[in-house]
């Protein structure tokens, strides 16, 4: 009998470089695309694949890059690049993106070996790194925990940088004051007797709601539970145990593998069924007598990961065991943090007493016409927030920027030094950048062996594109300023000043981060002037936290200093690549 094979398509292999037309095309669309997306003021996107696909709605970076398809080899490197950014820290995406988008560019218009260019790309950052860690940075503070509006402030900036989750005015403080709220509350205290945990202690549950301020946080871990109607709330009388210090809980039995009966792979086990009986009537019979095991242990509550037969059900129901089963495997790890159980992957032994969680109360939720158990414990920091919003687009960005502003909030109890933000950090390193060559120039042609001239440009080159990711984030129709005293950005009405001299000194008028307003500056210049071959002097003012307002905008430093490193890094990796090849076909 003959076999039939596919025909396979010959290979027709297409060679790029950084230099043709098309390449640079694409990376300028790309480009044009992620900085559109960017602040506050930033454009949505509509993405729909060339089939027809769904429609996606968004100006996140994780949102945007796993929406659209890339054909271009360089493209895929920058946006596989800069995803591992985004599963890391949750943020900074856009910029890291647009950033390693401008050094190519810049570095494919240059007249430098592009493997010059690359080496002083690394000098560059190490520069930048290092003064971003030294207590001589004068554009960053540390963030004080104490001051709720600091960190109310810190919030609201994420939020309002990404205007697809719809959030404005009055409804963007509420909700800001609700996650900074959640996860306060999250944080286990010094008495707390358990020491680690499986997640971040926060518990996302996305409802569609026609009002947002339907948002709220409930103490324990809601889960789906489509075994109650909907209609109302019921009571629930669910079986009590004594546990190992004569309190009167709840006992529960976490299950990570199938108790559907009918795959034998599932048990985890090798079993021999005698000939002539149903293998799936086997099967199951040996998930009834596990769960016998489990009501004389008085289990209370069965969680299931997995599918159960619905003779399992029936057993459980009759003996007044709650159960839920397909919980997936994303809750599991919030189950295991809110009632300390082990989950049970092996059905033929029975469950060591070690294996079972507890709980304080069990209640059935309605939440928009969907039913939920509660699953609550007294000593446990696990919370549920409930996101709401009316359409599911809006509900899965405000879920992807909500997990970055947690994440954010998070590595801030670790490092909590933070950038001012507005654009402003950009052109102060920017500025800090030239100065640092500058004073070192010698010493850098000469490990590099370039000329000095080289070492200027490229580092002229760097710094401007540092400025253009703070303009980018700018409504349309502003003229930006740099100050010359502390180096931060300024932002009027296109055409109003004509001449740096004539800006009115006020206390009103201020830098984009709002820390200094124009009465502490003595000089400025527009941004697309050229810069000055010698910086005379850098001497920042430097703040410390009590000299912060707390309305200020302000950038995570850790977000902030990874996201630059894996742009440089990929830029210098695309620019010395002499060929890009792909198959078309």
């Amino acid at each position: 009998m003959g076999s039939i094979e596919a025909a396979k398509n010959q290979s027709n292999l297409q060679v790029d470089t950084l230099d043709d037309p098309e390449v640079k095309a694409s990376l300028a669309t790309l480009r044009q695309i992620v900085s559109s997306c960017m602040g506050p003021h930033g454009k949505i996107k509509i993405i729909q694949n060339a089939s027809g696909g769904p429609i996606t709605r968004t100006t996140t970076s994780s949102r945007l890059f796993n929406s659209i398809s890339l054909s271009k080899p360089v493209l895929k490197l920058v946006v596989n690049s800069v995803k591992s950014h985004v599963d890391q820290f949750q943020d900074g995406g856009l910029m890291a993106c647009l950033f390693c988008l401008l050094l190519v560019e810049s570095s494919v218009e240059s007249d430098i070996n592009r493997s010059i260019l690359a080496d002083l790309f690394q000098v560059f950052y190490e520069i930048i790194d290092d003064y971003l860690s030294s207590e001589e940075c004068a554009c960053k503070y540390e963030m004080d925990f104490s001051n709720l509006d600091a960190m109310m402030a810190f919030v609201q900036n994420m939020y309002d940088s990404k205007p697809f989750c719809g959030l404005y005015g009055y409804q963007l403080e509420e909700f800001s004051r609700l996650i900074l709220q959640t996860f306060l509350q999250c944080i286990p205290d010094m008495a707390s007797s358990k020491a680690s945990f499986y997640t971040t202690r926060i518990y996302l549950l996305c409802v569609k709601h026609e009002d947002m301020n339907f948002s709220q946080n409930l103490s324990g871990l809601v889960l789906e539970y489509p075994e109650l109607s909907s209609l109302n709330e019921k009571k629930l009388s669910v079986k009590r145990s004594l546990d190992s210090v004569d309190c009167d809980r709840i006992k529960v039995a976490l299950i990570n593998c199938s108790m559907s009966g009918d795959v034998e792979s599932e048990l985890n086990a090798n079993c021999e069924v005698a000939t002539g009986m149903d293998p799936d009537l086997f099967f199951t019979e040996k998930i009834l007598s596990f769960c016998y095991q489990l009501v004389t242990k008085e289990v209370g509550l069965v969680l299931c990961q997995k599918v159960m037969h619905p003779r399992v059900k029936d057993y459980l129901r009759s003996k007044g065991v709650l159960f839920i089963d397909r919980l997936g495997a994303m809750p599991i790890p919030y189950v295991q943090d809110v009632t300390g159980a082990s989950p049970i992957g092996l059905l033929t032994d029975g469950p060591s007493d070690g294996m079972f969680g507890w709980l304080d109360q069990v209640e059935h939720l309605v939440i928009n016409n969907q039913s939920y158990l509660h699953l609550q414990e007294v000593d446990s920091c696990i919370i549920t927030l409930v996101l709401a919003t009316p359409e599911d687009d809006k509900l899965d960005e405000l879920k992807t920027t909500t997990l970055g502003v947690l994440r954010n909030l998070e590595r801030l109890i670790i490092q909590p030094e933070v950038l001012f933000g507005g654009g402003c950090w950009n052109t102060h390193i920017a500025a800090y950048l030239r100065h640092h060559v500058q004073e070192n120039m010698e010493s850098i042609a000469e490990s590099h062996d370039c000329m000095e001239s080289m070492v200027t440009t490229a580092a002229d080159m760097f710094a401007k594109c540092l400025e253009k990711i703070a303009m980018v984030t700018s409504p349309e129709g502003m003229d930006h300023l740099i100050d010359l005293t502390n180096y931060h950005v300024w932002r009027v009405p296109k055409g109003e000043i004509k001449d740096t001299s004539s800006i009115v000194k006020s206390s009103s008028i201020k830098c984009g981060c709002n820390v200094f307003d124009s009465t502490t500056v003595s000089d400025f210049r527009f941004e697309r002037e050229k810069v000055a071959a010698k910086v005379s002097k850098f001497d920042p003012t430097r703040l410390n936290a009590d000299g912060i307002s707390c309305y200020i905008v302000s950038d995570s430093l850790a977000v902030v200093n990874n996201a630059l490193r894996i742009a440089i890094n990929t830029a210098s990796s695309i620019i010395t690549m002499g060929q890009f090849i792909h198959d078309t076909n």
